[in-house]
Formats: C-alpha cells, sequence, structure tokens
C-alpha cells in the first residue's frame, strides 16, 4: 500500500521513464542515431509503475491498462526492425489494438463519462475525428480501411477516459493529438512543423504518463476493499490531497 514514505524501490520506475523519455526527447532534437533504442525502453518503465503502485493486479482496469501498455511497447519497438514500407501498417495494427486494450479498461465506466452524463460534449470529438480522417484519407491508398478503422478507436478511447479520471480525460486528448500529427504527416505530403518528431513523441509520452497515472487514481478512489477512502496515487504512486 503506498505510503507517504514511498519505498525507493516502488519509484525508480516514474524516476527511469522521466529520464529516458528526457534523453529520447534530446536524442530527437540533436538527431541522434540512439533515438532508435532509447525508444524501446520508454514503455517498460510505466508497466513496472502501473503494476508496483496499483492496488491490485486483478482489477479489469489494471490488467488491461497492462495489455495496453504492452501493445504500446510493441508499437513503438516492432517498427523500427521492419522495412520502410510496412512499418506504418504495424504501427497502426499495435497502436489500434493498443487503444481498444484501453477502451475495455474505460468501458465499465461508460456511465460516469460523456456518453452518459454530457452527450453533447461529443459533438468536438466527432468533429475532430471526422476531420482528421478526412485529411488522412486522400493520401492513405489501400490503408484507407485501417485509417477508418483506427480513427474510430482513437476517438472512443478518450471520450470513455472522460469516465475514469480527469488525467485519463487529458491523456486521451494528447493521444489524439499525437495521433493526428502521425497521420498528418503520414498521409499529407509537405505537412512538416520545425522538431515535429520530439513534438509528437512529448505528445505521445504525456498520453501514456496521464493514462497511467488516472488510472492508478482512479482505481485507489473507487476500488473495492477497506482502503476505499485512501488517498488518490498519481504518476510518482504517492497518494494525493484530492
Amino acid at each position: 500500500m503506498p505510503t507517504a514514505a514511498t519505498p525507493a524501490p516502488r519509484r525508480w520506475p516514474a524516476a527511469l521513464f522521466v529520464l529516458v523519455g528526457a534523453v529520447h526527447l534530446v536524442a530527437l532534437l540533436l538527431g541522434w542515431p540512439t533515438s532508435t533504442y532509447t525508444q524501446w525502453l520508454l514503455v517498460p518503465p510505466l508497466i513496472a509503475h502501473l503494476l508496483l503502485r496499483c492496488r491490485t493486479v486483478r482489477s479489469p482496469l489494471v490488467r488491461w491498462g497492462v495489455v495496453a501498455l504492452l501493445l504500446s511497447w510493441l508499437g513503438d519497438s516492432v517498427p523500427t526492425l521492419l522495412p520502410p514500407p510496412a512499418r506504418l501498417p504495424t504501427n497502426m495494427v499495435f497502436f489500434g489494438l493498443a487503444h481498444a486494450s484501453w477502451i475495455m479498461a474505460f468501458l465499465p465506466c461508460w456511465r460516469r463519462s460523456i456518453v452518459g452524463t454530457r452527450p453533447q460534449l461529443l459533438v468536438p470529438y466527432a468533429i475532430g475525428v471526422v476531420g482528421l480522417i478526412g485529411l488522412c484519407l486522400p493520401g492513405s491508398g489501400s490503408l484507407w480501411p485501417a485509417v477508418v478503422a483506427y480513427g474510430l478507436l482513437l476517438v472512443t478511447m478518450p471520450v470513455l477516459a472522460t469516465g475514469v479520471d480527469v488525467l485519463t480525460s487529458w491523456g486521451g486528448i494528447a493521444f489524439v493529438l499525437c495521433a493526428g500529427l502521425l497521420g498528418w504527416r503520414a498521409f499529407r505530403p509537405g505537412f512538416d512543423l520545425p522538431a515535429v518528431d520530439a513534438v509528437i513523441m512529448a505528445a505521445y509520452l504525456c498520453a501514456q504518463a496521464l493514462l497511467v497515472a488516472g488510472t492508478l487514481r482512479a482505481q485507489w478512489r473507487r476500488g473495492p476493499g477497506p482502503a476505499l477512502g485512501q488517498a488518490p496515487v498519481g504518476l510518482t504512486g504517492r497518494p494525493s490531497s484530492a
């Protein structure tokens, strides 16, 4: 059980995630070839953090969260080992499955999401995903079914995340930003931004960190057992005063 004096062994995954993430962003900004290898190391610390700081690994929220993170890790690493034509489709498969896993994690909370409480807020999400798919479709070629399916998963996950915690809500939005920039770069020739790789990766790291932090807070706030009133746990696994 987390306490104010969190043991050092339980703090190292979050610290390692921050360290590896910072090194990776610097590598992208400076064009270091090591960015491929640091990318492989980004998600494993988050998986360790979620498992070490959760109330119980038997929770479906945690189990599906771990599955989603594992699939994200495969999406980060496997495409780098493949020839360039196969990288984008493989990335879309793994991250599409990762979004589906987060959807399974958040689905039990759908009545607390904007679907059940403020359905009018679905409108901007719908406009966003239709706009994103519309921008990507002309350049997607034979990948257009995958683009449509990925877009639907991409918008469903952050919508359901609103029923879990405010941190998961922002994590879902950050994922939409990350995927949107990736889609524009992949399917819209000529699209470019200064340091676009670092911007995309920064949004991705924020998304993953917020999803994990929100998952932990929600589990500690709503989980069963005598610790129901225990203060919620954030990214570092330390109880907050919320």
